[in-house]
């Protein structure tokens, strides 16, 4: 074997060990979360704050985890429904329609949230606890019979 294709072979089996040899190997990333959460909650009381973790990225040696932290006095789904809905009066809703409830096909849906820029831009959670998006005109086609 030429000392090139010595060179290759040693670089693939290098290559090959260390892409077996990654974080997630070490760490169970979603127990992890769970106790990094629960490890921050003496800090929520402290500061008034919900803190969740978020993603995790991870290469061969380390990993960083996102955290939000939102404040525990405001609903903020109901913060986020209310500026959406500057953006929906015009498509014919009203505050009153915030969590209200309608049925499509035997399904019971509840308005949960806004996104105007979207073209489905109500979002509603099923009876199922699944998210979905729906058109503003066919909502208010079925909450308005």
């Amino acid at each position: 074997m030429g000392c090139q294709a010595l060179e290759i072979a040693n670089l693939n089996a290098y290559m090959g060990r260390r892409l077996d040899k990654t974080m997630r190997k070490y760490v169970n990333f979603e127990a992890f979360r769970k106790d990094t959460e629960k490890a921050l909650s003496e800090l929520q009381t402290k500061y008034g704050v919900e803190i969740k973790a978020g993603n995790i990225r991870y290469d061969e040696t380390s990993f960083t985890m996102q955290l939000k932290a939102t404040r525990a006095d405001v609903d903020v789904q109901k913060q986020e429904f209310m500026n959406g809905l500057i953006y929906m009066k015009t498509n014919g809703f009203t505050a009153d329609d915030y969590l209200a409830t309608f049925e499509d096909k035997g399904k019971t849906y509840t308005i949960i949230g806004f996104k105007p820029t979207n073209k489905y831009d109500v979002i509603v959670e099923a009876d199922n606890g699944k998210n979905y998006c729906f058109r503003s005109s066919f909502v208010i086609s079925l909450l308005r019979k």
